[in-house]
């Protein structure tokens, strides 16, 4: 039952919602037992414990030739279908009074 409530949350990140927090506090339950183990303590001080180690100087990397060869462009994206937004926003307060004269 507190996975329905959770507005989908729970079944993808199972984490419980607020309200679910609140049902699980009123019946005296701990909220650790209806979340992801994912989510312990435990979990998290065993994913941390291995340092992580810096990178060394970006002048000092050694990146394969096809890989420095390779363009990167940026997405193919398509106007999106309906009204545009209005510009007003963006304009001051002082050239909106202008433009209304």
């Amino acid at each position: 039952m507190l996975g329905r409530i959770s507005y989908g949350r729970f079944q993808h990140d199972e984490i419980a919602c607020s309200h679910a927090v609140a049902a699980i506090r009123y019946r005296n339950k701990h909220r650790e037992d209806y979340c992801s183990a994912y989510y312990s303590n435990k979990n998290f001080q065993d994913i941390y414990a291995i340092s992580i180690e810096p990178l060394p100087c970006k002048s000092t990397w050694n990146i394969p030739s096809h890989i420095l060869e390779e363009e990167l462009l940026p997405p193919i994206t398509r106007k999106q279908p309906g009204r545009p937004p209005s510009n007003d926003h963006k304009k001051g307060f002082n050239e909106r009074k202008i433009q209304e004269e």
